[in-house]
């Protein structure tokens, strides 16, 4: 098996590097003085790990570690409810609430 690393493979890995540096700052700067953009932060990040796996299936280094296949499906369920809870936390300038774990159900269902 050969692992391609063309131009397209680069650029995916840099976009997954750059998505995941901005998204621990997004994140530092959340925790720190706007807690509102916290799920911004954690959705830049899991969208930025899901490109991730993207550039692992086109650089066909998918075949080394087949597992990731799997984190990229996870990673989608932990995305989608992400812009929503920031525009929800932006909007009504709240923090976590227990009732935000509801939207982790459908990962859970993945999971089992």
């Amino acid at each position: 098996m050969e692992v391609i690393l063309d131009f397209n493979a680069l650029i995916h890995l840099i976009a997954a590097i750059l998505g995941i540096l901005s998204g621990l700052i997004i994140l530092y700067f959340g925790i720190k003085s706007n807690p509102s953009i916290q799920p911004l932060g954690i959705g830049q990040i899991i969208a930025s790990v899901a490109i991730f796996v993207n550039f692992s299936l086109i650089s066909e280094l998918i075949f080394y570690w087949p597992y990731m296949y799997r984190l990229g499906h996870v990673c989608i369920l932990i995305f989608l409810p992400m812009p929503f809870l920031f525009v929800d936390f932006y909007t009504r300038d709240r923090l976590w609430k227990w009732y935000d774990l509801l939207h982790a159900i459908p990962l859970l269902i993945f999971l089992v």
